[in-house]
């Protein structure tokens, strides 16, 4: 088998999948023009997160994949060619020095000339080969003529059903047996060749002993390599009924979400462009309409708390799902896991009867293959490869885990579920969940790099587990067994490594949003997350093993907690912080600065650990999060004045210089308002900003000439409302008016600002009061791709 992964060097299976699904047409043949398909290909890198794009053509150019081709380039994505073996290969011969990754053919109509047409012309061409074989009434007597051109062929996917394989159902129980028995056989067969096939979509009562290492359920399919990512594949089957206008209203919906402040429209108006029917709607909008009706009032009902009446519900759940099942599912030992006999594939194969295996019920998603029998291409076995400093950590972790007793333990009473009724019980926590969302405990305790997190959890089902930092950082961790103890080691520069009992694992990804920071630092309140409960799964006592230097956050409270978003800002930032560091007359521990920044894509990381040996008396918290929240500034703002110790929030930008006195000025202020602004800001021109960045001017010691020199001296500017550059505010004010979540930074603050105003009142503005704007070439809301 070609590229098979080290045990010692890789991570943890399974591999979740990392590819997207593309179509050039519609089920009705028509073609989508390729602003369209761009816009697509967009959505599945920064929306969806995959790394790599399968292109379903019928009759795209030449010159049109080249083009697409690029693009994806542009997009940091690898395209594939997905196509009907039916179709000539001759457009293969002109682009396959094109940046094509690899090649996924379908085949289920018997033409055997065309599929050896391919074959060999991909083994000339060096192309890797996946197939897609659907179950159609060829298939049996296809097996001897796919075996004996199997030449070039890495992976293939036996399917009950696929949405792009145009097929008809089968006849009579007769046929739907030889079929469901000639995808065994072939998929055995394969596997004997050293070809990496499995089963997808057959329920496990109808696959074979030796195969049912190699079967997947629709779950199963999306968190192995060799499928599709969830998201990706269901937008396209959705997409595939529709034309080119509602698709692009579709991906402008999805594209465009978050970047004002009337997105819950996009999030309500989503659903109908996906195409649900309208009695559908007529029925919620009467709903809406009448539930306040008091005739229509149901009678009010106690809310259950107590273990008795979750048991009741837990039981409900039970017989719910036992009477959707059927008696013979529900007594399956695989009943938790297998797509069972669904409606479609009653239709597609007619006759077939369910059958039960007897045993203990499987709680959790089976492991996957033996690694050393799949197909891994490069992105694949990229993604596999631990870093070095990774596996350093987590021998280290292991060790640790075996000689050395925890520092402390977390026992089950001192925390809840969030919003959840918690059932407590000796030395462990029982949750309850009958839905697929995610569900978090209370803050477990404050951390700082290095420590290590451990617990176990079992006695349920659950897809994943993990920790969460705010909303902003959840690792989650697939279950793939009865039980499992899962650890959390962060060294002491806040890389850190996640294993799942002996083995490293990557943590989980997810579409829309990004979870995993590169780096966990500063002050982190660590929480337990379950994702997809199946009725119930218990945690136990937590592990800690923590550092024996003092917490940052047991240090004296700050009266101010300044926080600062910077992302790509790290020069103009150097200016920021040091005008802080020479603030006069007051106390070191007047003030704190909470520094939320993305690790990694400036030189921030470099500019801390200078201000720590040069400012020692310099507090700055960090506070990193994950890449794709570089633009989503109101977010950053609300998750971190959770660890300010300041009683006063003072939001400012990574590049303005605050007088030296400004403190001063601050604790003057006889009143107590709700919020404070300076009377204006001055832009500097160019040449000044080059100098203070340079080091040539010290705004600290000749702020008034500069203040007095070149530049636009701006009062009161927009609309008289304080903005973003500098608000001051009481702590407790951004838990009633929190900042817009947009992805970007235009507007949330004069939103946050006006609310304040309108119910609190005028600000105050400090008379004389002005602060220095470095020039950064405009205003760049949506970001910038520059060190600035």
């Amino acid at each position: 088998m070609d590229n098979v992964p080290n045990t010692l060097t890789h991570y943890g299976y399974p591999l979740p999948s990392a590819r997207g699904l593309i179509t050039d047409a519609n089920k009705r043949g028509i073609t989508h023009d390729l602003t369209t398909l761009r816009k697509w290909i967009r959505l599945n890198s920064r929306i969806f997160k995959t790394d790599r794009i399968d292109l379903r053509i019928s009759s795209l150019s030449t010159n049109s994949w080249i083009e697409l081709s690029d693009f994806a380039q542009r997009e940091e994505l690898n395209l594939s060619l997905r196509v009907s073996n039916a179709l000539s290969p001759s457009i293969l011969a002109h682009i396959h020095n094109s940046h094509l990754h690899d090649l996924c053919l379908e085949f289920y109509d018997g033409n055997y000339t065309t599929l050896k047409e391919w074959l060999d012309l991909s083994v000339n061409h060096d192309i890797n080969v996946r197939m897609i074989v659907p179950a159609t009434k060829y298939l049996p007597q296809q097996i001897d003529t796919l075996l004996e051109n199997s030449h070039g062929i890495k992976a293939v996917t036996l399917s009950a059903t696929d949405t792009f394989c145009p097929s008809s159902p089968l006849k009579n129980a007769l046929e739907s047996a030889a079929v469901i028995k000639g995808m065994n056989e072939l998929t055995r067969q394969l596997s004997n060749k050293g070809i990496d096939a499995c089963l997808y979509g057959i329920p496990f009562c109808q696959v074979e002993a030796d195969n049912l290492d190699r079967a997947f359920d629709r779950a199963q399919y999306y968190l192995d390599h060799s499928g599709y990512k969830e998201d990706s594949y269901v937008f396209a089957e959705r997409m595939y009924s529709y034309t080119t206008y509602r698709l692009n209203v579709a991906l402008d919906n999805l594209v465009s979400r978050d970047i004002h402040v009337h997105s819950s429209l996009d999030n309500a108006l989503f659903p109908w462009i996906e195409g649900h029917r309208r009695s559908y709607y007529r029925i919620w909008a009467y709903h809406k309409l009448t539930r306040h009706l008091p005739f229509l009032k149901p009678r009010p009902r106690p809310v259950p708390d107590q273990e008795t009446a979750h048991s009741q519900a837990l039981e409900a759940y039970r017989l719910k799902q036992q009477k959707k099942d059927g008696p013979v599912c529900s007594a399956c030992k695989y009943r938790l896991i297998c797509d069972k006999f669904s409606s479609q594939f009653r239709r597609r194969f007619p006759g077939l009867k369910p059958l039960a295996f007897p045993g203990e019920s499987v709680p959790a998603l089976r492991t996957a293959h033996d690694p050393s029998k799949r197909y891994y291409d490069n992105l694949d076995l990229q993604r596999l490869t631990i870093p070095e400093r990774q596996k350093q950590l987590a021998e280290e972790t292991q060790k640790t885990l075996l000689r050395t007793p925890p520092d402390r333990e977390i026992v089950s009473d001192s925390y809840e579920i969030e919003n959840r009724y918690t059932h407590h019980m000796p030395g462990a926590v029982r949750w309850h969940s009958f839905n697929k969302g995610e569900l978090f405990s209370t803050v477990l305790t404050r951390v700082e790099a290095p420590f290590i997190l451990s617990f176990s959890v079992g006695g349920g089902a659950a897809t994943h587990a993990g920790f969460a930092f705010g909303r902003h950082i959840k690792l989650y961790i697939p279950l793939i067994d009865v039980s499992h103890r899962l650890t959390l080691s962060v060294d002491k520069d806040g890389y850190f490594v996640l294993l799942r009992d002996d083995e490293i694992v990557k943590a989980a990804t997810f579409s829309m949003v990004d979870y995993v920071p590169s780096r966990l630092k500063g002050i982190l309140e660590p929480r337990l997350t379950l994702l997809n409960i199946d009725g119930m799964i218990v945690t136990q006592t937590i592990s800690l093993w923590e550092s024996s230097i003092p917490l940052l956050a047991a240090s004296k409270k700050a009266k101010y907690s300044i926080i600062i978003v910077n992302t790509r800002y790290a020069r103009r930032l150097q200016a920021t912080l040091l005008a802080l560091a020479h603030q006069k007359g007051i106390e070191k521990d007047l003030f704190e600065v909470i520094l939320a920044y993305v690790p990694g894509i400036d030189p921030t990381d470099d500019l801390l650990d200078s201000l720590h040996f040069s400012y020692p008396d310099l507090r700055i918290v960090p506070f990193p999060v994950p890449k794709d929240l570089a633009h989503s500034k109101g977010l950053m703002i609300n998750e971190a004045v959770k660890i300010a110790s300041g009683d006063w929030i003072m939001l400012t930008d990574a590049d303005i210089v605050m007088p030296p006195d400004l403190f001063e000025q601050l604790e003057a202020i006889e009143d107590t308002p709700y919020l404070i602004a300076p009377e204006g800001r001055k832009m500097l021109p160019p040449d000044v900003t080059a100098k203070i960045l340079l080091n040539e001017l010290k705004p600290w010691e000749c702020f008034d000439e500069i203040l007095e020199g070149p530049g636009d001296l701006r009062k009161e500017e927009a609309l008289a409302i304080p903005i973003g550059f500098f608000q001051c505010f009481p702590k407790w004010l951004l838990e009633t008016i929190p900042y817009h979540e947009l992805t970007h930074f235009e507007a949330s603050d004069w939103y946050f600002g006006k609310n304040v105003v309108l119910k609190y009142g005028p600000e105050y503005r400090m008379k004389g009061v002005y602060l220095l704007h470095l020039d950064h070439g405009g205003s760049q809301w949506y970001g910038t791709q520059r060190q600035r």
